[in-house]
């Protein structure tokens, strides 16, 4: 619990930054391939198990609203930025997995959750369509896919209304 706890304190440090207005008229896909899995803003049951005795036995069941596109994808696929960016988190997440978090300035950020692989680092300045990362099933996932989020301000946003995905160049 204090791992969860801790990086909640982060993701609530990475997004009271206001920063400069880094988003440009170029937006590029997430991938080059898309096969939405999952909607924005759809609910999900999740139910967490116990063994005892060596049998799974239910401890509690909630419903969540999941706050994101899943894109599926093969391990190792690569994952691009979806705009121009400041990158402002790039470490392994006991939900997210390998997770990404990209400052697109005046509260603006998107996330990339479940990496394989992380290819930037905290710092760095990435552009619309450069490769950040591989599609991977790291942290709490059923199989190997993308998860992008959108925040603005902190609130969450569907990325799919942010635009109509262009295709890349």
């Amino acid at each position: 619990m204090k791992k969860i706890t801790l990086e909640k304190s982060l993701k609530n440090q990475v997004f009271e930054r206001k920063g400069n207005d880094l988003i440009t008229n170029r937006l590029s896909h997430p991938r080059d391939m898309h096969y939405i899995t999952s909607q924005c803003f759809t609910s999900r049951l999740q139910i967490y198990y116990k063994y005892e005795n060596g049998k799974k036995v239910e401890v509690n069941r909630r419903v969540v609203m999941h706050n994101g596109v899943d894109l599926r994808g093969r391990p190792g696929t690569p994952v691009y930025a979806i705009a121009d960016g400041q990158v402002v988190m790039a470490r392994s997440m006991h939900f997210e997995g390998n997770f990404t978090v990209i400052d697109h300035g005046l509260g603006v950020f998107s996330g990339y959750m479940h990496q394989s692989n992380l290819r930037v680092q905290v710092g760095q300045y990435v552009r619309a369509g450069e490769r950040i990362g591989d599609v991977g099933n790291t942290g709490y996932s059923t199989g190997p896919h993308l998860h992008l989020a959108l925040w603005i301000r902190g609130v969450p946003v569907d990325p799919l209304s942010l635009y109509s995905l262009p295709i890349r160049e």
